[in-house]
């Protein structure tokens, strides 16, 4: 009897090593990168969008395609590089520039590199903030809003809210270009906000209105 309950506990300490096992294998094949990338950076700078990649030394594939959607879904090619990518002797740097991407949108994009297939899907926001640098989306609103601002060194920034009598309601904080606001508590009214960047003076100001 106590050698059956030995075996018993045996097979269950082996069940839960298998378990273990196979999340660190289910981990490492999401964790995977993309097998010839040392690294993919797309980003926005002066109202164009630059992408820039690095192939692996000793990797080489056929052309480099920048596929670009609005919904995550339905990708159209534009914009690829020709001819064999990559160096057998060294990492090799290629860089494509979109000069006028559309504006005030999501944006994703993939690369695909020849025949070793995709890169992850990497969404981008192109801001134009036009005359009043920033823009407030929807406006009115009831809960939610967003508001954009040029951020494009992605610097520290503070927006404050306040009231019509100038009283300071609440603060978010972001280094990207974009405040996410959920005022779920906050009464339907006009109100005030200031925008600093990187703890400096006041850059913008705005209104917002909740319904």
């Amino acid at each position: 009897m106590k050698l059956l309950k030995f075996a018993k506990k045996i097979e269950r300490n082996q069940l839960v090593v298998y378990l273990l096992i196979l999340i660190n294998l289910m981990n490492y094949t999401w964790a995977q990168k993309h097998p010839i990338l040392d690294n993919l950076n797309i980003f926005s700078l002066e109202k164009k969008i630059f992408i820039q990649c690095v192939i692996s030394s000793g990797s080489t594939c056929n052309g480099i395609f920048i596929y670009q959607s609005f919904d995550s879904l339905n990708f159209d090619v534009v914009g690829h590089i020709n001819g064999v990518c990559g160096d057998v002797s060294e990492p090799k740097s290629y860089e494509y520039v979109i000069e006028n991407p559309i504006k005030n949108k999501d944006l994703f994009f993939k690369l695909e590199f020849g025949d070793y297939g995709f890169t992850e899907i990497i969404k981008l926001h192109v801001l134009d903030t036009r005359e009043f640098q920033y823009q407030i989306r929807p406006n009115p609103f009831k809960n939610k809003t967003k508001i954009y601002f040029n951020n494009e060194f992605n610097k520290k920034s503070t927006l404050s809210i306040y009231s019509s009598n100038c009283f300071k309601l609440k603060e978010f904080e972001t280094q990207s270009n974009v405040f996410e606001l959920d005022l779920e508590n906050f009464p339907s009214a006009i109100y005030f906000f200031t925008i600093k960047i990187d703890t400096k003076n006041v850059v913008l100001n705005g209104k917002f209105i909740i319904e």
